[in-house]
């Protein structure tokens, strides 16, 4: 359908992914070229790839995205060397639900997520990938109402069903990912794409302890609430998941995070002048990210055997609902066998990965710091950057917002043009223990610009002091 080149700009000296469609292939796709590259360019977030440019030559009848390029490989591609501990995972899903909900924030509902579309860097960044098959509020749908277009393992029971989707469908897709992230195996397996349409219709939603047998019953009841059969049972948004799912893990995250599995050196070539090089996995998409608002990460962990767990919460009887659904899914796999051909060539091969590795032990935290307030740390933070104090800003941050952020060379880039800061607000709204959250809202001036930035600032607590562990800051 596409293949992606990496290529280089040479008027800005960045490198760039040339994606490139044959409309000839199928018309539809030129359509949805088209719409990947207005949804793509509406969506301004650090996690999800920019969409530069679109090209179109109409006498070879060809459609050119020009994108982000990111230096990495995807973590279908990480998870196919195995499981990642349960730190390493909320490293992934974290900034990944960050995105999902500035998506649908915008209105727009992605309807492929998969571990394909998920970009990891080399530097640690996560981006989300191909908003081909995305639907935004104000577009008219290109594939037509009843046909399911996505990738039968990570879809959503009403979008099985050929259903107007939500944005509940992609927590569904996300909830299958954090599964397959932790496991090292998919959430549902089956021989064909109309099996899993089975299972779906007939089966509960998926047990995380019988793939990771030491997992905590608290964390599989989180991703069953998010692979619920009724869209209005999963939660609101990717982020409260997320913050639910490293709740339920807890017992687990009592270990530094250890760096995600690295990607064989020889993945990707080096960009060459001028325009393109040997293609590329149809996933990899994108540059390291120009300047902007940085985002987010939290607490660290790793898998050792859990503490004992309180009882599972009794069920819910769904059986009448479950019914109703049940008759939309069997309606629906007339439907999806129309697609069939479509949903089997996004549909990769079922991979058993081996099991978790072993586990490393974390000293035990200290008692509350008795240094600098954490609003005080924030403010030191920018201000230290501002006078191109850089190494002394990042002591102050934690390994999580490092990583985030893209490493200390990509931090002085994103702050080497602000010239002072000045805070409006600087407050703490939640104190807890060894967690710390401060709204700021500041007005900052850079050497070609000035913004004014609001939003939160989570920290978290390290020995004396306070570390700054998550970026939610929106500037305009």
């Amino acid at each position: 359908m596409a293949s992606v080149y990496l290529a280089e700009d040479e008027r800005l000296g960045r490198p760039t992914a040339l994606k490139r469609m044959h409309s000839e292939l199928d018309p539809g796709l030129a359509e949805r070229f088209q719409r990947e590259a207005r949804l793509g360019a509406s969506l301004n977030h650090p996690n999800v790839v920019k969409v530069f440019d679109v090209v179109n030559e109409d006498e070879d009848g060809v459609t050119t995205l020009v994108l982000e390029y990111v230096d990495g490989e995807t973590l279908a591609e990480v998870i196919r060397r195995g499981p990642l501990a349960p730190a390493q995972a909320l490293e992934v899903l974290e900034p990944l639900a960050d995105a999902l909900d500035h998506a649908h924030e915008n209105g727009v509902v992605h309807r492929d997520i998969k571990p394909a579309n998920v970009l990891i860097g080399r530097d640690g960044s996560v981006k989300l990938a191909d908003l081909g098959v995305a639907t935004g509020v104000d577009l008219t749908r290109v594939t037509s109402t009843g046909t399911a277009l996505g990738s039968a393992a990570y879809m959503a029971p009403e979008q099985l069903a050929g259903e107007q989707v939500g944005a509940a469908a992609d927590i569904y897709a996300f909830a299958t990912i954090a599964f397959e992230t932790l496991t090292g195996r998919r959430a549902r397996t089956a021989d064909s794409p109309m099996a899993i349409v089975h299972q779906v219709a007939n089966g509960p939603p998926p047990d995380l302890t019988e793939a990771w047998p030491e997992a905590p019953h608290k964390a599989s009841a989180v991703l069953k609430r998010g692979m619920a059969d009724m869209a209005e049972d999963r939660p609101e948004s990717a982020a409260q998941l997320v913050r639910d799912l490293e709740d339920g893990l807890r017992p687990t995250l009592e270990a530094p995070a250890a760096p995600l599995p690295a990607p064989p050196l020889e993945l990707l070539p080096e960009p060459s002048a001028g325009a393109t090089t040997t293609p590329q996995p149809e996933h990899t998409p994108a540059p390291q990210p120009p300047p902007e608002p940085m985002p987010t990460p939290q607490p660290e962990p790793v898998r050792r055997a859990p503490a004992p767990e309180p009882a599972r919460p009794a069920a819910r009887s769904e059986t009448g609902r479950r019914r109703t659904r049940v008759g939309a899914l069997a309606v629906g796999l007339a439907v999806f066998a129309l697609a069939a051909v479509v949903v089997a060539v996004v549909l990769s091969g079922v991979e058993e990965a081996s099991p978790p590795e072993a586990q490393q032990k974390r000293p035990a935290k200290s008692r509350r710091p008795a240094g600098p307030s954490p609003d005080s740390v924030v403010r030191s933070f920018y201000t230290l950057a501002a006078k191109d104090q850089f190494e002394a800003a990042w002591k102050l941050a934690g390994s999580r917002v490092r990583s985030q952020i893209g490493g200390f060379e990509a931090f002085k880039r994103q702050l080497g043009t602000l010239e002072s800061v000045s805070f409006e607000q600087a407050r703490v709204t939640r104190g807890r223990g060894d967690d710390a959250t401060v709204a700021i809202a500041t007005r900052a001036v850079h050497a070609n610009k000035v913004d004014n930035c609001r939003g939160d600032v989570s920290l978290t607590r390290a020995g004396e002091s306070w570390l700054i562990d998550r970026l939610g800051i929106s500037c305009s």
